[in-house]
């Protein structure tokens, strides 16, 4: 059973990052849904979790069209790796969310949740 972390009315986007591994862990027992929506979901959910905590910790209340770019650009001023990882895993989430020409495995699905977990770890979200 999956544990959510949010507290009170404020949402903890880490609990983005354990709902997107704990339909990792369910995907191949998940006969009912298609594997390539799962891994797509995975994907999605993973970089929301590691954007939603980076724009947090910036404390950047910008909610408009630009905010991806301005997280980033923060990141890039502040510490390059978090801004390099999430980079990849933004790029790895528009072609998930986008491209539908493309196919994703769960091998791509883990490793948006490996850079997922390693910014959440950064920004000191876990340890």
């Amino acid at each position: 059973m999956l544990l959510l972390r949010s507290i009170g009315k404020m949402f903890n986007p880490v609990d983005l990052y354990y709902f997107a591994s704990e339909l990792y862990k369910q995907a191949d027992l998940a006969n009912n849904f298609p594997p390539e929506a799962l891994y797509r979901s995975i994907i999605s959910r993973a970089y929301y979790s590691a954007f939603l905590a980076a724009r947090n910790k910036c404390q950047l209340e910008n909610h408009g069209a630009d905010v991806h770019r301005l997280v980033i650009d923060y990141w890039k001023k502040h510490k390059a790796v978090i801004a390099n990882r999430l980079i990849n895993l933004k790029d790895c989430r528009t072609d998930a969310d986008y491209n539908t020409t493309k196919s994703f495995s769960k091998k791509e699905a883990g490793e948006a949740l490996k850079l997922a977990l390693q910014i959440l770890k950064d920004l000191g979200y876990l340890s």
